[in-house]
């Protein structure tokens, strides 16, 4: 092997390679495809979605030698994996099927990557240990622990099969001021949610924080970052009628007991939350996965909860999406209808290409819903109202572009609107997704 790659642990190294222009125009054009471009279908992308999976059967274990035979470039494979974070899990299932000869050269370098992995993940545990214990517990908060580190706790069999690069916290809205304060005072540093404008020490820049953004990114004195949240809903409030802090469950965590979504409801978020993050990263395939096959998952009560959510529709098709991915056959004919939307919003971001991204993203509905199929109409109305309102309200960036006192942020008003008009613009001028209405 001539270079290194760079699979480097939790995804923060690694190189978010700039597409050839020609390559990066061909997938914006993919974006007018009432159906998958075909072009995205190839051996390499299923064996990568299939390899991410938590457990395989014999029969995709025979399916993934099959195509292990006929991949094209094995560093590119290694590379998405890693920018993914699939690379563990992609080494798990290498091993199980037994590592192709092609791709032995790079297999040394896989087995440190995902060393390093593992380490990060136990510096996770021990900074959530660190964090629930000197600021979350003196302040005796209602709070839950979710996502990242719980998944790779709960589900998986090994924690550095599932990659986490921070810890997501969500506690009751009233108390989110009193714990940020109570992380400063603990040593903790306070960004910006963009990350941008290094760390807010000053007061009027930690107040403005608390009134515009609507989370915060703390970061620990061992250098772990830790996402506090008001809550888990976004625009549509689409959680709201579940009293979240009175259906956890507590999970032991190397003897601390902690509180934690109960899996079917886990499972309800996740697919909301993957789908509206349009399945941009290969380890949500991976936890989709892990929960399909914990022993005492429900998926009747599942689809219980996506009908009391409105949001069966993302639930489902996550499971068509899910089937298409471990099917232990060619992908062909079988690729249409809901489930292969997400596939499609999948593989058109393996390429990790940001602007990609955000371009699919800015014909959300309500800034949660890429198909109208997605949620009750309702659910859609609401989160569409909630997101013009909030889009209306001004943000902590423009806080930071131009510093005023609170007896001035009047003035954030009149240029978020036309902010608003402008990007307005730029949705008309960009034909969506196909949103199968």
């Amino acid at each position: 092997m001539s270079a290194r790659l760079p699979l480097a642990p939790h995804g923060l190294a690694c190189v978010q390679n700039s597409p050839a222009s020609t390559a990066r125009e061909q997938r914006l054009n993919a974006l007018n495809f009432d159906t998958i471009d075909p072009s995205l279908l190839t051996v390499d992308n299923q064996f990568l979605l299939l390899m991410s999976l938590f457990s395989l059967s014999e029969s995709q274990k025979e399916f993934a030698r099959a195509l292990s035979g006929e991949v094209s470039d094995w560093e590119v494979v290694f590379r998405s994996a890693a920018r993914n974070h699939s690379l563990p899990q992609l080494a798990r299932n290498l091993r199980e099927i037994g590592w192709p000869d092609a791709a032995r050269p790079f297999q040394t370098e896989v087995q440190e990557a995902v060393a390093q992995q593992a380490l990060q993940n136990l510096k996770v545990v021990s900074e959530l240990r660190r964090f629930v214990e000197t600021c979350v517990y003196p302040l005796d908060i209602n709070f839950v622990v979710f996502k990242g580190i719980v998944l790779a706790r709960e589900f998986y069999p090994d924690i550095g099969l599932r990659p986490c690069r921070d810890i997501d916290i969500a506690v009751e809205p009233q108390r989110f001021a009193q714990l940020l304060r109570k992380a400063l005072q603990e040593g903790y540093q306070l960004y910006a949610p963009n990350g941008k404008g290094g760390v807010l020490t000053k007061e009027p820049d930690i107040k403005a924080l608390l009134k515009f953004a609507r989370s915060a990114v703390l970061i620990s004195p061992s250098g772990i970052a830790i996402d506090l949240q008001p809550g888990i809903d976004k625009f549509s409030g689409i959680f709201a009628s579940y009293d979240l802090f009175d259906n956890l469950k507590m999970l032991d965590f190397g003897g601390l007991s902690l509180p934690v979504m109960e899996p079917e409801f886990l499972f309800n978020y996740i697919c909301h939350h993957h789908a509206r993050h349009l399945w941009s990263r290969l380890h949500w395939l991976s936890d989709v996965d892990a929960l399909l096959h914990a022993p005492s998952f429900d998926l009747r009560r599942v689809r219980s909860l996506a009908q009391e959510f409105g949001q069966l529709g993302t639930v489902e098709a996550t499971l068509e999406f899910h089937a298409l991915a471990a099917a232990p056959e060619r992908w062909g004919d079988q690729t249409t209808g809901r489930g292969a939307e997400f596939l499609r919003l999948c593989l058109l971001n393996l390429s990790g290409d940001l602007d990609l991204e955000k371009r699919m993203a800015m014909h959300m509905m309500g800034g949660e819903f890429m198909f109208s199929w997605q949620a009750d109409s309702d659910l859609l109305r609401k989160a569409r109202k909630n997101w013009l309102r909030t889009m209306l309200q001004p943000s902590f960036h423009q806080y930071q572009f131009c510093p005023l006192p609170p007896a001035m942020q009047w003035m954030y008003y009149p240029s978020r609107i036309a902010q608003l008009f402008s990007s307005g613009l730029r949705r008309l001028l960009i034909k969506p997704p196909s949103l199968n209405e």
